[in-house]
């Protein structure tokens, strides 16, 4: 134990004080997030709208809005349970899945390398992977959770083994596929580190390994295949990413593109190996981005003599971290575009990795450690205070939406989040504003829109008299919203 850590204040705290106050630390950021971005995203509006749907219309209604529901119908019954509103009982699971993430992830750093422990409840806390979305209500919230107790369940197996620490990971990746399916993934490194802390005994033909890792295998094979079966449109499209033929075909369909508009006819046949390397580069630049200022340790920590240091303590998290960054592929490939939010995953699976990396970095460069952890505390802090303008202008055209008895029929809006906020529920529109106003004008009779005034289409239907002003929004930062009708129209 270092000098330092040996006169620490902490010291004098109970062993699982870092757990304590890892989970105080996550809560009150999750509301100081929260605070600086009142107006929940489309995706958290589209969820809650769903929990609503849930509980007024039944587990139905719920599947006919989407393929994969679970996340909306947990707090469609956190609502009916705690009483709190349905904004309420969406941020009540969240902030407390988050909470628990980080807490399952500083267990683990415990688990690996005990002095570590406060280093750990830094780094979880003002990792930009997690603080970027604290204050969405996202499936992602209860995938990460139950993944980082995958991860902490299979460390504790490494370091002491057992057969119930196994079982312990396979109902915590059941228990995330109700929020992202692939979490099914998991299934394969988990059985990947049975296979190597069992080496030896495989040798020997030891039956009962063989016959653990057929079942965990064959679990997930026969769930996604069921899944199939029954219709479900997230596991048929999931089945479809992972067919070779698909792949190779959606691959082939982007370097013809590439070949034909960038390269020469005798270099033709890169393309693919050309396509493939950059959707790869992207997604590891997007992992090492998601680091922030703890970059620069982990990169140190990945030099010889420190990489065994580094990734011995957590072989599942990093067989599942480079499994998961093949899955993104694929899917990347296929569906042409990828989020952080998908990618933080990877952060979820390395982090205790990415601890012990920072821990050797700051016994070798006590100095250089403190400026790195200085700028990841300002990084976390600019992550959930948030400082750009709000579209607190929803508020206000809601408002007025509902006062004016606006309903959903024959009205175009712009962002679904204002029939939401008015009370009519998430509602996306399949044309944007300018054509709601031009090729599809005779669908609607009034126009929710992001245009200005001074817009020329809009200056144009004024001017004409086929529509009328009927009141404006902005929330003083060049953001605008203006409410347009049909003259005559009863209101």
């Amino acid at each position: 134990m270092s000098a330092v850590e040996k006169n620490s204040p902490m010291r004098i705290l109970p062993g699982n004080s870092p757990i304590w106050v890892v989970i105080m630390g996550s809560l009150v950021l999750s509301l100081v997030a929260q605070f600086f971005e009142p107006v929940l995203g489309r995706d958290s509006a589209f969820y809650v709208d769903n929990a609503r749907a849930f509980v007024d219309e039944g587990a139905q209604s719920l599947l006919d809005r989407f393929s994969w529901p679970w996340f909306s119908a947990i707090i469609g019954m956190v609502h009916r349970l705690l009483g709190l509103s349905y904004e309420g009982s969406a941020y009540f699971l969240v902030f407390t899945l988050t909470a628990g993430t980080s807490a399952c992830l500083v267990r683990c750093v415990q688990e690996i390398r005990p002095r570590a422990a406060w280093l750990a409840v830094l780094v979880v806390l003002t990792i930009p992977a997690f603080n970027e979305y604290r204050s969405a209500l996202l499936r992602e919230h209860g995938f990460w959770f139950f993944s980082a107790v995958t991860v902490l369940v299979m460390t504790r197996y490494q370091l002491r083994g057992g057969f119930y620490s196994v079982v312990g990971a396979v109902v915590s990746v059941l228990a995330a596929s109700l929020f992202r399916l692939e979490a099914l993934f998991m299934f394969a490194p988990i059985c990947g580190v049975v296979l190597w802390e069992h080496r030896q005994k495989l040798k020997e033909n030891h039956i009962k390994v063989l016959l653990l890792l057929g079942g965990v295998l064959l679990l997930g094979a026969v769930l996604l295949w069921s899944l199939d079966a029954l219709g479900m449109s997230r596991a048929q499209r999931y089945l479809r990413y992972l067919d070779p033929a698909v792949f190779w075909h959606s691959i082939k369909g982007i370097s013809d593109g590439f070949a034909d508009s960038t390269l020469r006819f005798s270099s033709r046949e890169l393309a693919p190996l050309i396509i493939l390397s950059g959707f790869l580069v992207a997604i590891l630049i997007n992992v090492l981005t998601l680091m922030g200022a703890y970059l620069l340790p982990f990169i140190w920590s990945l030099f010889p003599g420190r990489r065994v240091e580094v990734f011995k303590g957590n072989v599942f998290g990093v067989i599942a971290a480079l499994a998961y960054i093949a899955i993104l592929l694929v899917f990347f490939v296929q569906s042409r575009f990828t989020l952080d939010r998908y990618t933080a995953l990877v952060q979820v699976l390395l982090l205790p990795s990415l601890v012990v990396g920072v821990s050797l970095f700051r016994e070798a460069f006590p100095k250089g450690a403190r400026f790195v952890l200085v700028i990841a505390v300002l990084v976390g802090i600019g992550n959930v205070v948030s400082t750009s303008p709000k579209r607190t202008h929803f508020f206000v055209a809601a408002e007025w939406i509902r006062d004016h008895h606006i309903g959903l029929e024959r009205t175009y809006f712009h962002d679904a989040r204002i029939p939401y906020y008015s009370g009519l529920g998430y509602r996306e529109e399949d044309v944007d504003s300018r054509e709601a106003l031009t090729s599809e004008m005779g669908r609607y009779d009034v126009f929710v829109i992001d245009l200005t005034a001074d817009h020329s289409l809009v200056k144009e239907k004024l001017a004409s008299g086929e529509l009328e002003l009927l009141a404006e929004f902005d929330n003083g930062h060049d953001r605008h919203m203006m409410i347009l009708a049909r003259p005559g129209r009863s209101q």
